[in-house]
């Protein structure tokens, strides 16, 4: 685990924070969970250091970590260099959170998405990503790109969202299943008093 989210990983491993965040995707059937159901969480001092530049030969893969930092201060993204790969987590999605005091605001963001792409251009042919069914297109990067851009100057639609006591706004109006309206992959919700850190 990269250090910078050790107090993102101490305040999400927190019994209550766990239970809020399963009643949440859970619906009715959260009824149903009992507090044997949760799985014990450790330190995250037993986690051994994830840092940039790193690679690790997994099987005959080399994975190289990347950049990504935004949705949190210490997400990595993770390129699988023979598979053509490029893990990009939370780093890159449909619904980007970029509000919380975890998160950088949408103009680091974007740095960081740039180094990414100037990282890895030409070298994955497939994206997954950490939410629906993992697989997305290779323009994903791309589309992020341009919401943080056009965040900056002002072109959102800015659809007001409640997350966990946050109030925040989505940048591109969506559907009932979380697709843009317009048709563009990526989107960002984000806080107005983060657009420019």
């Amino acid at each position: 685990m990269n250090s910078l989210d050790k107090e993102v990983h101490a305040n999400h491993s927190e019994y209550e924070i766990r239970k809020k965040y399963l009643n949440m995707t859970m619906g009715d059937n959260f009824a149903f969970v009992i507090e044997e159901d949760f799985i014990p969480i450790e330190s995250s001092d037993r986690y051994k250091p994830l840092l940039l530049g790193d690679h690790f030969n997994f099987g005959g893969i080399n994975l190289e970590i990347c950049v990504g930092a935004g949705h949190t201060l210490g997400l990595v993204t993770i390129l699988l260099v023979e598979e053509r790969t490029l893990l990009l987590g939370d780093a890159c999605n449909p619904f980007t959170f970029l509000f919380d005091e975890y998160s950088l605001g949408v103009s680091s963001n974007e740095k960081t998405l740039i180094e990414l792409d100037k990282l890895t251009n030409g070298r994955y042919d497939r994206v997954y990503l950490s939410h629906g069914d993992g697989d997305a297109p290779k323009v994903m990067l791309d589309s992020v790109l341009a919401v943080c851009e056009d965040i900056k100057a002002g072109r959102t639609d800015d659809v007001p969202f409640n997350f966990m006591g946050h109030t925040v706004f989505i940048a591109k109006k969506i559907d009932e299943t979380m697709k843009r309206l317009d048709g563009g992959l990526g989107n960002i919700v984000y806080s107005k008093e983060k657009v420019n850190q």
